[in-house]
């Protein structure tokens, strides 16, 4: 789009400016053509004027007003051209401004959209960053539990080595207390031997038998209370158990406090098992007395059995008691396996918090690359939210730009409404100038009329003693065609481009004024340095003019252009006499013989006029100033009479022209005539330069269009 609207921008400006261009060449082409035809129109005489108006005015009257037909067709052509091509741009700029403006409008709609989307996405990242913190104080949770269990673990294995360090040192005494046993047993067989020996020592013994059942009884007491202590042990041990259970699920000092109370009864036991030991010392004593009872005396055979029947009631105790420690052992072991199987179940527990761990790991792994993978997807969203942030700016800059571009191209459209409005105008008033060129040109047909009659009856009123004057006016009126050959043609025009023309009617009033001014500057001085020439040679126009106004009695637009000239007036009329009194020597001296005839001239339309008189006759000088006011007289006076002019001047002087008549210096030299067309020439030479330099500015302008072109690459950029 920027490339497009630079293109029209440059289409604009290059239009712009070419028909600037145009129309300032146009304007100077034709302030050149009309400033060249005003001053040839000015420089032609009377005569030439009267010689051309029967062949060329009515040629060039329909010249002109075809060729202003023309122009007109054209210029209505390029100007229908022009207002399609500004219409037709006028649109595509109003198109292209309605597309920029729904783009601005979806990119608005966009923005909205991401800007709510930019918000969901903070949202749903803030809810994430929440649940990552929760997961992560879960974990830390998680990890202080682990932690926790396996700081049990570790004391639960040493406790249990500690036990099982006191069950083989249990394992070891029972073992020598059997060993103890055996050989208790061999004893008693050797006692039963000896029992057999000793049975006719029975009778002696009974009475020791009866002490010794008396022993018997207070063991059978000690046995049961053993046996009750055993029962308590069972039961303690049992609550033991299920306290012991309880506490382990609870809490850890409980477990702690049932380890403690497991051990007191370890050592109670322990010390039960010392005293059960001290017992069999003592029954071991016991024997070995008896022994020695038996072989000290066979009178204490009685004694002795008796103390046998005691030995194996203490034995069968022993035996009760070894019988009790052994169930008492099993019952241990089965509390050791119960506590083994317990310490296994918090193993497997173990186990499962730390399969339990390992997937908490593994979920506190998963968690983190999550929380990588949303880290990732917020640095994404907040680079994709700086970039639709910088898109979001870049959009706005480009609806900023757009719109001053819009606001640009809104002004360049109101730019050329107004250059077409002027280009409107300048047509009006190049049609205005064409009817005044018509009107002029009716004028001047009027006057060559007028002209043509006035001669015909000067002609007439003169009488010429020289018949051979007829014949020089022939050639002289084709003299005078030879000289008005070199005036331009109207076809010229045809090479001009119609934009030219257009562009002209801008600067057209403008620079013939400028060029009216320059060049009215050197004549003006140039006449001035001539005023005593001029002012000795008045025209006829003007003697015809006061002769008019006095026969047809119009005193006061004579006095009207008296006082408005009454310097010039006083300056003339002091050298009125000796005018006349040149004029009539003159007249005296050549006599008849100066004749019209004699004269020739030739008209240039740019060096001014050159005139060569024969045979000592006097040479005339034009005076535009003083030809323009005669001018003004004859159109003021409505009620001239030219035939009646005429026909006085040739009753006045009917073989002589008058030699001042034209307003010419009798005595200029050639030189002289020749210094006075320096205006003429030096408005040439300036014309000369304009074009050179006008010449020069179009090649500067064609290579910086040819620059442009090799610089923008358009190939719409065409001359």
């Amino acid at each position: 789009m920027e490339q497009r609207e630079g293109l029209y921008d440059g289409k604009i400006n290059w239009d712009t400016k070419k028909l600037k261009f145009n129309f300032t060449l146009g304007l100077e082409k034709l302030s050149e053509k009309n400033e060249g035809l005003q001053a040839e129109l000015g420089k032609i005489s009377p005569e030439v004027m009267e010689a051309i108006a029967g062949t060329s005015a009515n040629v060039s009257y329909d010249a002109l007003r075809e060729l202003d037909q023309n122009r007109r067709r054209q210029l209505e052509r390029e100007l229908k051209k022009l207002r399609d091509t500004f219409e037709a741009r006028i649109k595509d700029l109003t198109e292209g401004n309605k597309q920029l403006r729904e783009q601005q409008k979806t990119n608005q709609i966009e923005h909205e959209k991401l800007e709510s989307k930019l918000q969901e996405s903070e949202t749903e990242k803030g809810i994430l960053l929440n649940e990552n913190s929760t997961l992560k104080c879960s974990v830390q949770e998680l990890e202080t539990e682990k932690n926790a269990i396996k700081a049990t673990n570790s004391e639960l294995h040493k406790k249990l080595g500690t036990s099982e360090e006191r069950l083989k040192d249990l394992q070891e005494k029972l073992e020598k207390a059997r060993r103890k046993g055996e050989k208790l047993q061999e004893k008693l067989s050797n006692l039963e031997e000896q029992r057999k020996a000793g049975q006719k020592d029975s009778e002696k013994a009974v009475e020791h038998m009866l002490d010794l059942e008396k022993k018997l009884l207070e063991a059978t007491t000690q046995k049961e209370k053993l046996q009750k202590d055993l029962i308590e042990a069972a039961r303690v041990s049992e609550v033991f158990k299920k306290e012991q259970h309880s506490k382990l699920q609870q809490t850890q000092r409980d477990k702690e406090d049932q380890k403690a109370s497991l051990e007191a009864e370890i050592k109670n036991l322990q010390v039960r098992s010392s005293e059960l030991t001290k017992i069999l010392v003592i029954a071991e004593e016991g024997l070995e007395n008896l022994q020695e009872r038996l072989r000290g005396s066979e009178q204490q055979k009685t004694a002795v059995q008796k103390e046998k029947e005691d030995a194996v009631g203490k034995l069968q105790d022993l035996e009760g008691k070894i019988l009790q420690c052994n169930k008492e052992k099993e019952q241990l072991q089965k509390t050791v396996k119960e506590l083994e199987g317990k310490i296994q179940e918090s193993v497997v527990s173990n186990k499962e918090l730390e399969a339990r761990l390992q997937v908490v790991d593994s979920k506190n792994g998963k968690l983190q690359e999550e929380n990588t993978r949303l880290e990732t997807t917020v640095n994404t969203l907040q680079m994709n939210v700086a970039e639709l942030q910088k898109s979001v700016e870049q959009a706005t800059a480009a609806n900023g730009q757009l719109a001053e571009k819009l606001n640009a191209s809104e002004e360049k459209n109101r730019d050329l409404e107004g250059k077409i409005a002027n280009l409107e105008e300048s047509l009006a008033r190049r049609a205005n100038d064409s009817l005044v060129l018509e009107r002029i040109l009716n004028e001047a047909n009027a006057g060559l009329e007028r002209l043509r009659a006035a001669e015909e009856n000067r002609r007439e009123s003169m009488t010429p003693e020289d018949p051979s004057s007829e014949t020089v006016v022939a050639a002289n009126l084709q003299i005078v065609h030879d000289g008005v050959d070199i005036i331009p043609e109207f076809d010229d025009f045809d090479d001009t481009d119609p934009q030219d023309i257009l562009s002209d009617a801008e600067a057209d009033a403008e620079e013939r004024d400028q060029g009216d001014v320059e060049l009215a500057g050197p004549v003006d001085a140039e006449h001035r340095r001539d005023t005593p020439a001029d002012q000795d040679a008045p025209s006829t126009s003007r003697r015809a003019g006061k002769r008019g106004l006095g026969k047809n009695n119009n005193d006061s637009q004579a006095k009207k252009i008296r006082e408005e000239k009454e310097e010039k007036e006083r300056k003339m009329d002091q050298e009125k006499n000796e005018r006349k009194r040149r004029y009539e020597e003159r007249a005296g001296t050549s006599g008849s013989s100066y004749q019209f005839s004699r004269r020739r001239r030739t008209v240039g339309l740019c060096d001014g006029v050159e005139e060569a008189e024969a045979a000592g006759g006097p040479s005339q000088d034009k005076n535009p100033r003083s030809r323009s006011e005669e001018r003004l007289l004859v159109e003021d006076d409505q009620d001239f009479d030219i035939e009646a002019h005429f026909e006085e001047d040739a009753e006045e002087e009917p073989h002589v022209v008058q030699p001042g008549r034209r307003g010419r210096k009798p005595n200029k030299t050639l030189e002289q005539r020749k210094q006075q067309t320096a205006p003429a020439i030096e408005a040439k030479r300036r014309r000369n330069e304009e074009k050179k330099e006008k010449k020069r500015k179009e090649d500067e302008l064609k290579k910086m269009l040819e620059e442009a072109r090799n610089y923008s690459g358009s190939p719409e950029l065409t001359d």
